[in-house]
């Protein structure tokens, strides 16, 4: 074996992943099709899960000082620092419960570079510009043939983890099936330069969607139909053509950099693992990502993968965890993929969320395409709670996935999350 484990991605997921199985005695080596990071803002904040466990790993302060310029930001393009929930930034998080436990405001590029730092102090080796394009696995271990820029290689390993998005490659060669339910609305964001910005009105809901933008950034929420190429760059005139239908008004921009697109299609591995290959992330699964819910659901995976994978490549007595691998780290991602509208059973009791978001987002409520709400489903003590405790799923406030801790406890000993 070349490696113990081939981590495919080197964002957020990947590195922290890498670094995990590195502190546990694991061998990894992480593999980047990109020959530089991306700079795109996809999400601007850790939550409190997530940003405990990098505290653990004591990267609090690091993070923490992005704060203040992410913050900044926040205010700018939404006109408030307060929390919000369906878009309405009304909530004091120093008003909650345990108001000492808090996430922390950073851009995803701030936070990738963080977590390279670190990997980088652990010695895990990162390679860009190397592109997976297939993979073989027997009983041994797995063979990914990759794509440098000195031609291809061939790298071996115990197992190979597929953090590398929403569109993952690893989850297409290993033929992983990807169900779910396809897109109610498409949001766009950029960083741009407008020759005509004070055509703009407030930020805000509209009948049509919403429009967000501060000084050199534009973002809309657009309920029209999306590209035809979802696959394909956000153009000048895409957004323009977005920024029309949702506000009414055209506008020019001159210059656009750092564009993406993302919807609220909702889809979920049928499984997080196939032999010696395993998903991570937005891999495994993909949802709205509005909030950041999906870079947090992605790091709170690479903790719960880390140490179990890693035992698992130390030796045959610790090969309990790794079975444990699925049914672990997929109560997560049925419980945010459960959120779409559509969804159905069981997983469909954490929908009240999302569902309450989307009809709060758009004025018309989808009429005709969305279920009113339940009200038993947001009242404790309703048939919400039965419908769980059949399917084997935690009540609400209670965390599915362990907590691992540091110092004299294992690694992969977690305790249950005390109830928010």
């Amino acid at each position: 074996m070349d490696v113990d484990v081939i981590v495919v991605g080197a964002g957020p997921v990947g590195l922290l992943l890498a670094a995990e199985l590195r502190l546990a005695g694991a061998t990894p080596l992480v593999v980047e099709r990109l020959a530089q990071p991306s700079s795109q803002r996809k999400a601007r904040g850790v939550g409190p899960l997530a940003f405990e466990a990098l505290q653990r790993r004591g990267l609090g302060e690091r993070l923490a000082a992005h704060q203040p310029q992410a913050g900044a930001d926040k205010a700018k393009e939404h006109g408030s620092t307060k929390d919000h929930f369906a878009w309405i930034h009304k909530i004091d998080p120093f008003l909650q419960e345990e108001p000492d436990r808090r996430g922390v405001l950073i851009w995803q590029p701030d936070l990738e570079a963080v977590l390279g730092e670190y990997a980088g102090a652990l010695q895990v080796p990162v390679r860009r510009e190397h592109d997976v394009v297939a993979i073989a696995q027997d009983d041994q271990g797995v063979t990914a043939t990759v794509r440098t820029p000195v031609g291809e290689r061939k790298i071996k390993a115990a197992y190979l983890v597929g953090c590398d998005g929403g569109r993952s490659t690893v989850r297409t060669l290993g033929r992983f099936a990807f169900p779910g339910t396809p897109p109610l609305m498409t949001a766009r964001q950029a960083r741009v330069e407008l020759s005509d910005p004070q055509r703009l009105p407030p930020s805000g809901r509209t009948a049509t969607g919403m429009l967000i933008h501060a000084p050199g950034v534009i973002g809309t929420f657009d309920f029209g139909d999306g590209p035809e190429d979802r696959q394909g760059p956000v153009t000048c005139e895409e957004l323009q053509a977005s920024v029309r239908r949702v506000a009414g008004t055209d506008v020019t921009i001159t210059r656009l950099r750092d564009a993406l697109r993302f919807t609220d299609n909702a889809r979920q591995a049928a499984t997080y693992r196939q032999g010696r290959v395993l998903l991570a992330g937005d891999a495994a699964h993909v949802h709205s990502p509005n909030g950041g819910q999906g870079l947090n659901l992605g790091l709170m995976d690479a903790v719960n993968l880390g140490w179990k994978l890693a035992a698992q490549v130390r030796g045959p007595s610790a090969g309990r965890p790794a079975r444990q691998l699925h049914h672990r780290t997929a109560s997560g991602g049925r419980r945010r993929a459960a959120q779409h509208p559509r969804a159905v059973g069981p997983d469909a009791a954490w929908s009240t969320h999302r569902r309450a978001t989307r009809h709060r987002l758009r004025p018309d409520g989808h009429p005709g395409r969305q279920p009113p709400l339940r009200p038993d489903a947001v009242r404790a003590g309703g048939p919400i709670l039965p419908a769980l405790r059949d399917s084997g799923r935690p009540p609400p406030g209670r965390l599915a996935l362990p907590r691992p801790r540091t110092g004299r406890c294992h690694p992969g000993r977690g305790v249950p999350h005390r109830a928010a």
